[in-house]
């Protein structure tokens, strides 16, 4: 009785010692916290974003606007111009970048690199490539300067 007593209470300690998630889900999960405790309230902002990928915007960044979570403009910083509405679906919410780095977590090899803002816990990079030993499916986000949009 002693040594099943011993061994259960070894297993505990061992087992409550072992952390199943990994260090860069608990980073994760601390950045993703602090973000919803700081998000504007109706997760509406503007933030500039850079997407590197073999895509249309190449490596300009953008001035996003969040409207109430959704993606509503884009204009690039050195332009002027309004991106296409069309084109939109090539940046990410802050909601998004972190529903996908945790997705990428899940997946080996998927992240290759994330940071966060250490004020307001948003990804200001989000390194991915999605599928391994493909070309040209490598993305990464760079988010920097995020501001509650003006009523």
């Amino acid at each position: 009785m002693r040594l099943a007593v011993a061994l259960l209470g070894l297993t505990l300690l061992v087992g409550g010692c072992t952390d199943p998630t990994g260090p860069e889900e608990q980073r994760l999960t601390v950045a993703q916290r602090r973000w919803e405790s700081t998000r504007p309230a109706s997760n509406s902002y503007t933030m500039q974003q850079r997407v590197l990928c073999f895509c249309v915007t190449g490596s300009t960044t953008f001035q996003v606007t969040v409207t109430s979570g959704s993606i509503t403009r884009a204009v690039n910083l050195s332009s002027g111009e309004s991106l296409s509405v069309t084109l939109l679906t090539i940046f990410r919410t802050v909601d998004q970048l972190f529903t996908q780095a945790r997705e990428g977590l899940s997946r080996e090899g998927v992240v290759q690199s994330m940071a966060f803002d250490a004020t307001l816990g948003y990804p200001t990079t989000l390194s991915l490539d999605p599928v391994r030993g493909a070309i040209d499916d490598e993305v990464t986000y760079i988010t920097s300067n995020v501001a509650p949009l003006a009523p």
